[in-house]
This record gives structure tokens, C-alpha cells and sequence, in this order.
């Protein structure tokens, strides 16, 4: 949320904007320069907070495309028909499959809270635990999502499609 703090009358025609610490409270405030000087204080919340976790999704949610096309690629190249052959159980298979997708996922979440912490200032830490949950809880659902998308599609456009849609 940004608060104006103090404006001057002036000169000033060029339109611009800028980031900083004005008031050395380590939140981001923002200047704005239009026909008049405005300064902004943010109080620590930022626009962030509100659109940091639905990148998270969105991106998590792109990655269904390269997990769905893994196995349309095996279908296609007799992998998975050979990896068949082996002692391998099918249900070992397709458990591999859900655990590299569920921890290519897992730490592509774990970035972005990182990022979202360290770079936005986002206090996703605040309950440590709420947050393991909720990540986890997303990859395996992205998981389980690609992994049908993977299985429903017959071409790899298909996976496009179906990845798309969900977008």
C-alpha cells in the first residue's frame, strides 16, 4: 500500500518514476514526477504481495508442458516400452515419473520464494510451516497434472494444448 507523504508545486514536466528508500525504513518508496513532485512511502505490503504468488502458479503451471511431453516422447521412441521390459514394475515407472516432476517443481517454487524473500522483501517466512505446506501441496498437484496431461495426450501438441487451457 504507498501512502503520499509530501508533493511540491514546480516546473517539473518530465514523467518519470523511481524506487528507493526515502525514508531509510528498508521498504521501497516510490517518487513520481509528472507535472507536480509526489513522493509515495510503502509501508513494507507492496504491490508484491499480491501478484508474487500467483507468478508462482502461473509458472509452476508452465512447467506442465516439458513434464507432459516426457512421456509422449517415451511413447514415441519405444522408451517406455523397453523401460517395461526391465524388472521395473509399472508402478515404479510411473512413480519416477511423478517424483522427478514433483521435485523439478518443488524447487522451481522454492526459487521463487527465495526470490520473492530476499529480492521483493515478501515476508513469506513469517510461518515457515503454513508455507512448506502449501508449496509442497502445489508441486504434487502440478505433479499429478502433468502427469495426466502426459497420459491423456497421443502428440505433443496435444500436451500444448492441454497445458495452455489450464494456463
Amino acid at each position: 500500500t504507498w501512502v503520499q507523504s509530501f508533493g511540491f508545486l514546480g516546473g517539473n514536466t518530465d514523467h518519470g518514476f523511481t524506487f528507493g528508500d526515502v525514508n531509510a525504513d528498508c521498504h521501497d518508496d516510490l517518487a513520481a514526477s509528472q507535472q507536480y513532485g509526489t513522493v509515495y512511502l510503502g509501508n513494507g505490503s507492496g504491490g508484491f504481495s499480491h501478484s508474487s504468488p500467483s507468478m508462482m502458479i502461473q509458472f509452476a503451471i508452465g512447467g506442465l508442458t516439458g513434464a507432459g511431453e516426457i512421456l509422449v516422447l517415451e511413447r514415441k521412441s519405444r522408451a517406455l516400452q523397453r523401460l517395461l521390459t526391465t524388472a521395473v514394475s509399472r508402478l515404479e515407472v510411473v512413480a519416477g515419473h511423478y517424483l522427478a516432476m514433483f521435485l523439478m517443481i518443488l524447487v522451481q517454487l522454492v526459487l521463487l520464494v527465495g526470490f520473492g524473500q530476499l529480492a521483493l522483501r515478501l515476508d513469506y517466512l513469517h510461518d515457515p510451516l503454513a508455507l512448506l505446506l502449501i508449496v509442497v501441496t502445489m508441486a504434487l498437484w502440478v505433479a499429478a497434472l502433468g502427469l495426466l496431461i502426459g497420459v491423456l495426450s497421443r502428440a505433443q501438441e496435444h500436451v500444448i494444448i492441454l497445458s495452455l487451457f489450464l494456463m
